[in-house]
């Protein structure tokens, strides 16, 4: 004989669709506020920042206006992290982007990019223009992006 499973009540399903929902959010919540972007100890800043990978090489590109191109140091933590910093040549407040709900100041920028896959540790270019940091790093050979 097969056996049949009890039946569950919308209430139920809907609670649980609930709970996961709320646990979700607070991992989410919780992960959102160890990065906040800007330390105001430091007076540093975390630049926006996008990640390409090609056959060849990992492209990343960072928004940093008013950065020194000089004082731009590229350090690698491991075959998949690169970190950025930079100081600006002038400080510069949130006020100049219309944020209100924050005050302070900012005279540089730190980043710490994860690449998907292995990088050399050498740089193949940078370039910095009208506030665009544009980082061209060599892939390592034998390694591939993994598909999950």
């Amino acid at each position: 004989m097969e056996r049949r499973r009890p039946r569950r009540s919308i209430f139920d399903l809907f609670e649980e669709y609930i709970e996961r929902f709320e646990r979700i959010f607070e991992e989410e919540f919780e992960a959102l506020m160890e990065r906040a972007g800007w330390s105001p100890s430091t007076s540093t800043i975390e630049p926006l920042t996008e990640v390409t990978v090609t056959p060849s090489e990992v492209i990343i590109t960072a928004d940093m206006p008013c950065a020194r191109p000089e004082s731009i140091s590229v350090r690698f933590l491991d075959d998949y992290t690169v970190e950025i910093y930079a100081k600006t040549y002038r400080s510069i407040s949130f006020r100049e982007f219309r944020v209100t709900h924050r005050r302070g100041e900012f005279s540089s920028f730190h980043v710490r990019v994860r690449t998907p896959v292995a990088v050399e540790r050498r740089i193949k270019s940078l370039t910095c223009r009208r506030g665009l940091l544009e980082l061209r790093i060599p892939r390592k050979e034998g390694y591939s992006i993994t598909v999950e």
